[in-house]
């Protein structure tokens, strides 16, 4: 190879070089004379000057993500449905929701815990009415576990967010659908339009 005088070594820790082959003493160090030295690159993200980096696919935020799952959700989201499940509440309840959403209306968790007791009375023997995040997000919460302890189907469970938040309403207005389906059995409760036409 003539007069190169430099070639690169890779070291046992995943270290590489770039020096000359001139060794002092066989020791296995560079000489410190005249010898140019380049920068190591080690494998802890040091990158050599001149290195070759491979791109990878751009990162996705995961505000982007959610953005996207969202969207999905609201092309499930079906709004006659929604309108159903509020007209079947509001029969139960003997009121009518001024609020401009399904979500806003029940996000305290205060009507569905009513609507509840009225299907399986004294399930939820405390419903608090106080504006607070926390203790609307508590109503909500004792109202999904208690669906879980009377036997709802675990797919039409939600969690906190998916109606506080408003993350998954089809997931919350699917619920209603049930504990509609549930109140069916009871006498003196509104029967749901859909179950109207079936069964």
């Amino acid at each position: 190879m003539g007069s190169v005088a430099t070639e690169k070594e890779k070291t046992g820790h995943g270290i590489v070089k770039s020096e000359a082959r001139a060794q002092h003493g066989g020791a296995g160090f560079a000489t410190m004379g005249s010898l140019a030295m380049e920068k190591e690159a080690v494998g802890h993200g040091i990158i050599a000057p001149g290195a070759k980096i491979k791109e990878g696919p751009a990162d996705v935020s995961s505000d982007a993500m959610m953005e996207g799952i969202q969207a999905r959700q609201e092309v499930k989201y079906d709004s006659s449905r929604a309108s159903k499940a509020q007209k079947w509440l509001e029969a139960a309840l003997g009121e009518t929701f001024s609020e401009p959403t399904l979500q806003e209306a029940l996000k305290d968790g205060v009507r569905l815990c009513k609507a509840l007791n009225l299907v399986y009375p004294g399930t939820i023997p405390k419903i608090s009415d106080k504006a607070t995040v926390y203790v609307q997000r508590e109503n909500v919460d004792k109202y999904v576990k208690a669906c879980g302890r009377l036997g709802f189907n675990k797919s039409l469970l939600f969690d906190v967010p998916d109606l506080y938040d408003g993350k998954n309403m089809t997931k919350v207005v699917e619920n209603v659908y049930e504990l509609a389906h549930f109140g069916n059995r009871k006498s003196g409760l509104p029967k749901l339009e859909d179950e109207t036409t079936s069964s």
